[in-house]
């Protein structure tokens, strides 16, 4: 009916254009693909619109919560398309972690070989691969290793998911002094990306 045509109309409406935000650097394009594998261009962008929406000094999201396996030529999403890459709700929480634990934290995410995967494959597929912003793969080493840090993360990387052992100390550590995040301190990765691109594109 005529309401469900405005609805699709407005899920076919274009919400990230990473050129027109100067997101990207000249001739490389807007991809999902392979985000168990690398850090691509959306894991890069969508860190960097939550980073910037939250005003915090990092943020990282694991590559397995990233679903849609794209590549955008033109380097324009729709909101239809966001919503295919972000699926699951992905509750992020901002925590205080020292510069060098989120480091280790990427390291080894994007090393380590989680449990039930086959070592001998030619390449190793890690759930955990961390995506971070664009500002931190850039500038990271421009800090010093105890700086502290006020990053988001997806809650569940805390409690154990994808067994990444720096973050998942940190979680016993925040769990022991009080300051781990309550069941319901948390917001979508979906939301601040969404309200991050609306801003983009009336501004």
């Amino acid at each position: 009916d005529k309401h469900e045509s405005v609805v699709k109309a407005l899920e076919n409406e274009t919400i990230i254009d990473a050129e027109s935000t100067t997101m990207l650097p000249p001739g490389v394009f807007l991809s999902s693909e392979r985000t168990r594998f690398q850090q691509t261009t959306v894991g890069s962008i969508f860190c960097q619109m939550i980073k910037e929406e939250r005003e915090i000094d990092a943020a990282i999201v694991n590559g397995a919560s990233i679903k849609g396996g794209m590549t955008y030529p033109d380097g324009k999403m729709s909101y239809a398309q966001l919503k295919k890459e972000l699926p699951f709700p992905t509750k992020l929480v901002v925590v205080p972690m020292e510069r060098y634990q989120l480091d280790e934290a990427i390291f080894f995410s994007r090393t380590a070989i989680e449990d039930g995967t086959d070592p001998t494959l030619p390449e190793i597929p890690r759930r955990g691969y961390l995506q971070v912003d664009w500002d931190y793969e850039q500038q990271s080493r421009l800090g010093f290793p105890d700086d502290i840090l006020q990053v988001a993360v997806p809650r569940n990387l805390l409690n154990g998911f994808c067994q990444i052992k720096p973050l998942m100390d940190l979680g016993k550590k925040l769990k022991k002094e009080g300051l781990f995040p309550s069941s319901d301190d948390y917001i979508p990765a979906l939301d601040v990306i969404v309200r991050h691109a609306c801003k983009n594109r009336w501004t």
